[in-house]
């Protein structure tokens, strides 16, 4: 079989190599021939925003940060930004080049995304509060704990092929199914899959960056070259890992577009950490505990491509969408009950916290580099007094909590700016 049944995969990879090849992590893509390759990109997202009316008129250029926790922030990804979207008349996704972030803030992206581009093949439309919605919100725990309960822990007895590659079933493999049945298919293809309508800038870039647990740091998962994502300074030991790059032995190309997913996104006991073929073997989680905003990837792609950005557009607009402005305390006064029962959910809420204020000076750093063309806008919900749990699962509460959360003050005003900075 494809490797040992204690060990977890990354469906469409080929384990099975003998001898096993080698991977460099020091090792990376031509940096200068891809940054070429996506200002080739940019430029199409150019053509594609211009109006030929007022050619003098720069679009603004949209990144997308989205953050982790769990089925929440999958929902109000997706919710927002089609609502968003919707009052723009279309101009929100339409601005919008590039998508990163975390767990499943990054799951309603690339669903929102797929549905973009099905749009754009069939002109169909789609509405926020439809049926859409409806599909991502619902359970994706219960079938999870079921297997892990019954067979993942101790052994694993079936298994089943994908692009002709043997693997074991287990909870990553339940994970995925059930987001296959709850999302209608629409996400079960191969990485490759999104290179062509990337590349013609049909639809914003997306990239994932799960967490290198023996390392440290990412690993950068994108259907086009983004080795420039994985440059370093001349003291650093090592940034990120180009996943294309250093996998492309393994079939790289074909790794399952709901794998990648969930390597982003693999919570501890819910979706486990994913083991990489290759020497050294690298294992990655989820991309929350390095970067659980997407800021860093943002960061460096602002950077990578400032002289022409600010050449072409009016700035960058990054359009921030997180839990909360301010931290969430409720589990400071909660009961030992409560305190017991959710250690890991207030791990990473705290941790995310801290990332956030690391990160600010990091953002800060860009109204210098493009004075006057860096501008944060935020979509928020949620409050000590309307808490979501950090989960697979959400209430009927909980999913009534994230709807009315689009109308508050804040998050009216800023699409309002939105609209009056893109319209």
């Amino acid at each position: 079989l494809a490797i040992s049944r204690y060990n977890n995969n990354a469906y469409g990879l080929q384990y099975l190599k003998n001898p096993v090849p080698v991977i460099n992590p020091l090792n990376h893509g031509n940096s200068r021939s891809d940054s070429l390759k996506t200002v080739q990109i940019l430029n199409r997202w150019l053509q594609k925003n211009m109006d030929p009316q007022h050619p003098e008129k720069k679009p603004h250029l949209v990144v997308v940060s989205t953050s982790g926790g769990g089925l929440k922030m999958a929902v109000w990804t997706y919710y927002a930004l089609a609502y968003a979207d919707s009052c723009l008349h279309g101009e929100l996704l339409k601005h919008t080049e590039l998508m990163t972030g975390a767990s499943g803030g990054m799951l309603g992206a690339a669903y929102l995304r797929e549905l973009y581009l099905q749009k754009q093949k069939t002109k169909a439309n789609f509405h926020p509060s439809g049926q859409q919605v409806k599909n991502l919100s619902k359970d994706i725990l219960n079938p999870v704990f079921y297997t892990f309960s019954m067979s993942d822990w101790f052994f694993r007895l079936q298994t089943f092929s994908y692009q002709s590659k043997t693997y074991y079933k287990d909870r990553a493999y339940i994970f995925e199914q059930t987001l296959n049945r709850n999302l209608g298919t629409l996400l079960d293809k191969p990485l490759y899959a999104y290179r062509k309508p990337e590349e013609k800038a049909t639809i914003p870039l997306l990239i994932l960056t799960p967490t290198i647990e023996n390392m440290g740091t990412q690993l950068i998962i994108s259907p086009i070259d983004v080795s420039y994502l994985t440059k370093r300074e001349p003291k650093e030991i090592i940034r990120n890992v180009e996943f294309r790059h250093q996998y492309a032995a393994f079939g790289a190309d074909s790794l399952r577009f709901l794998s990648a997913i969930r390597m982003n996104a693999s919570f501890p006991y819910v979706s486990p950490d994913v083991a990489l073929p290759g020497k050294p073997r690298l294992v990655v989680m989820d991309a929350g505990l390095n970067d659980n905003f997407g800021y860093v990837t943002a960061f460096h792609f602002i950077v990578t491509f400032s002289t022409w950005i600010k050449r072409h557009t009016s700035g960058i607009i990054l359009l921030e969408l997180y839990e909360n402005d301010t931290p969430d305390v409720y589990h400071l006064h909660a009961n030992l009950g409560y305190r017991l029962m959710r250690p890991m959910g207030s791990l990473f809420d705290d941790w995310a916290y801290v990332q956030k204020s690391n990160y600010q000076e990091m953002l800060a750093s860009l109204d210098k580099l493009l004075p006057g063309k860096f501008q944060q806008l935020r979509l928020t919900f949620g409050s000590s007094k309307n808490h979501i749990s950090l989960s697979w699962h959400l209430t009927k509460k909980e999913k009534q909590i994230l709807m009315k959360a689009i109308h508050n003050t804040d998050n009216l005003k800023s699409i309002r700016r939105l609209h009056t900075l893109l319209e």
